[in-house]
């Protein structure tokens, strides 16, 4: 994530990432964004003396992305449709800069232990009501997403394995 510019974090919850880049560079705007209403509370509450994050409540299919250099697409697509799951990497990649990075992790779905790690843990918080249910668990394969980055004219600059429990992996994409 860039040190400045104009950062959007979808599906922040409680906005534990986004106050953390708030405070790591006062010269960087954070705009976070999620669907649950309990979650907003708690990011704004927590960021009452942070001044360059704003915590919004949207629908991300429905809002509008301000122009970002760098946007945040971490464990969010998995709760929708491949069909919304598309649109919403396409309005992700339309609002960057040039030169804009877009951070990504999702769990990639594979036959595996550690996928199904990922998804049990997922199954367990949607059901608790800790995570939205919203079309289900949806979790795509590694060449879906690389797939949908490039044909929004994204380029891989960086990716890594093993970002976390089982089948989780960051990559990291760069508009020209």
């Amino acid at each position: 994530v860039p040190k400045r510019g104009e950062i959007v974090d979808t599906g922040c919850g409680a906005g534990l990432m986004s106050n953390l880049l708030a405070l790591a560079s006062h010269d960087r705007n954070i705009v976070s964004v999620d669907f649950d209403l309990k979650k907003m509370g708690s990011a704004h509450d927590s960021s009452l003396q942070i001044r360059n994050v704003q915590f919004a409540q949207a629908d991300l299919l429905e809002w509008h992305f301000p122009p970002a250099d760098a946007v945040l697409l971490i464990d969010v697509l998995h709760y929708w449709s491949p069909e919304k799951q598309a649109a919403l990497i396409g309005k992700a990649a339309d609002c960057l800069q040039p030169g804009g990075r877009l951070i990504f992790r999702e769990g990639m779905k594979k036959r595996s232990v550690g996928h199904a790690l990922v998804y049990a843990a997922e199954k367990v918080a949607v059901k608790l009501g800790h995570n939205p249910r919203g079309d289900g668990l949806q979790f795509q394969t590694r060449s879906f997403y690389e797939q949908e980055f490039a044909r929004h004219g994204l380029h891989r600059d960086e990716s890594v394995g093993d970002a976390g429990l089982g089948s989780n992996r960051l990559q990291v994409w760069v508009k020209p």
